[in-house]
């Protein structure tokens, strides 16, 4: 309630509050959802999914240095992760290791059952460049909070902590930043949106915090349009000035 606070504060309180629950509604939907992405073929639940600026995805592809899905939590992620990487092409996730070792393990295999290999954020920057190198997609959410590792960037009309790491893998790399979200509608369809593909010239601080505000700027759009498909339990805006470091 807090969160939909900052970002709404014209919203009446009961507003927000309805919002609320249908935000944890859809979270729940979610979890259902990667319950079912180790069952048979025949019954696979990404069959609802479609796409919308493939186009986008498969230009970066097309240059061989592979592509930066640049996504949230938002929507239900894992299952538009799960088909793209059985109908486009290989994908990775960065992904936080779960403190719990058979809850970690467990979340490990069901992204699996969907096709998607993990790539652990304690030890990310390697497995990202190796899949990279091999043409492959790699996902990353870019709506956590960074705290004394990222760079102050504007989201929502407030300063968050964000991280750098997708900006300055593509600037290393050459692959193009694209992207992409999620969005549930009634009927239990999916529809994944990719955005135009965002190439850094350079790790120079300009061109990384152009990209991290356009990043920031993209994403706010679409929980504007979509309120309810974010994650707000995360503490967003949860920021002190001692966190934020030079990039």
């Amino acid at each position: 309630m807090d969160n939909l606070a900052y970002a709404f504060p014209d919203m009446p309180e009961r507003e927000r509050a309805a919002l609320g629950y249908a935000a944890f509604r859809q979270v729940a939907r979610s979890g259902a959802e990667f319950l079912r992405l180790s069952r048979r073929p025949g019954s696979r639940p990404e069959g609802c999914v479609r796409f919308v600026g493939m186009e986008h995805v498969r230009a970066g592809l097309g240059r061989g240095k592979g592509v930066i899905l640049a996504s949230a939590h938002f929507g239900c992620w894992e299952l538009g992760a799960a088909h793209f990487a059985r109908t486009v092409a290989p994908l990775h996730v960065v992904a936080l290791e779960q403190k719990n070792m058979l809850v970690d393990e467990f979340v490990r295999k069901m992204r699996e059952g969907g096709g998607v290999q993990t790539i652990p954020r304690g030890s990310a920057l390697r497995g990202i460049l190796s899949a990279l190198r091999k043409g492959d997609a790699v996902a990353i959410l870019i709506d956590q909070n960074a705290r004394h590792k990222g760079v102050p960037v504007e989201f929502f009309g407030r300063p968050v902590s964000t991280y750098t790491g997708p900006a300055r893998i593509a600037a290393r790399t050459g692959a193009p930043l694209v992207p992409g979200f999620d969005v549930r509608y009634p009927d239990g369809s999916h529809t994944v949106y990719f955005e135009e593909p965002i190439y850094v010239e350079s790790a120079a601080e300009q061109h990384l915090l152009q990209t991290l505000r356009r990043l920031n700027s993209i994403l706010e759009s679409y929980v504007r349009r979509y309120p309810d498909h974010w994650l707000w339990g995360h503490r967003r805006w949860r920021v002190k000035p001692e966190w934020f470091v030079k990039t």
